[in-house]
């Protein structure tokens, strides 16, 4: 069973659209309400560097590595393209945050690449702002295995090398860890891939998530409760080289980390 969320209604966009989009697309604004986009304020100007997942009103994850910089960081809540001078009414801001990075984060390996980000004054949910679920062992074991199929969203580099000017996404199927292991070193690199985390892609490319979309949820839906689920973060890749075959993109794996989340968020 999925956690209860604190309204009930987690996971859930008001966004009514025809169908999901299979590769690296535009989506709609609210589509998926549960992202925010996480920047560094730099002289007054908010450059996106990171994706996260709203999970109640005043908690987002994300991943950890977004944070290894003193930087000055922002979240957006409802937004949907990059450039904030094109956000409208809907689009709200936080700059009050706590950041707590989890304990056994290694920056060498990326284990533990999570952060629970927890910001005042607390989010009102509305058509654009929506929870997204957490996930629980059953949805794990269900979600996470060789096929299976997730949405990842992000304001990353696309195609052409270029930030994406609005929320992109791609539906990215799991790959089993030695399968990515075994590609990466046949390449002549090393990926260590850890038990807390999981790898999805395609083995011809052309989709992946990429650059700039770190932090950003890959979620599952869930056709029994008719809702999504958060199953993992964007991790870590091959910097500068997304979408080409066997470039997999590696996600922290949620799960193990509940009990450290339930902990720390509001």
């Amino acid at each position: 069973m999925v956690p209860s969320c604190e309204t009930g209604t987690c996971g859930q966009s008001l966004v009514q659209t025809v169908g999901k989009i299979t590769h690296g697309e535009r989506t709609k604004a609210g589509e998926w309400p549960w992202m925010v986009a996480i920047a560094i304020n730099y002289k007054n100007f908010s450059n996106v560097v990171c994706g996260g997942a709203l999970i109640d009103t005043q908690t987002v994850l994300t991943a950890a590595h977004c944070f290894d910089t003193p930087d000055v960081f922002e979240l957006f809540f409802g937004k949907y393209r990059r450039q904030t001078a094109d956000d409208d009414e809907k689009v709200e801001k936080r700059t009050n945050l706590t950041v707590k990075i989890h304990p056994n984060y290694n920056k060498t390996t990326y284990d533990s690449d999570i952060a629970v980000v927890r910001f005042s004054p607390r989010i009102k949910y509305n058509d654009r702002v929506q929870p997204i679920c957490l996930p629980s062992f059953e949805t794990t074991a269900h979600n996470i295995h060789r096929g299976k199929k997730g949405y990842v969203t992000g304001w990353g580099l696309n195609e052409k090398d270029m930030p994406s000017d609005a929320l992109f996404m791609a539906h990215l199927p799991v790959m089993p860890a030695d399968f990515c292991v075994k590609a990466y070193q046949n390449q002549g690199l090393q990926l260590p891939i850890t038990s807390n985390m999981f790898c999805a892609g395609f083995e011809n490319g052309g989709t992946s998530a990429c650059t700039g979309d770190s932090g950003s949820p890959m979620v599952f839906r869930d056709r029994r409760l008719h809702r999504y689920v958060v199953e993992g973060l964007v991790s870590f890749g091959v910097s500068g080289e997304c979408g080409l075959p066997r470039r997999y993109t590696v996600f922290t794996k949620i799960q193990p980390y509940l009990p450290w989340i339930f902990h720390n968020k509001s």
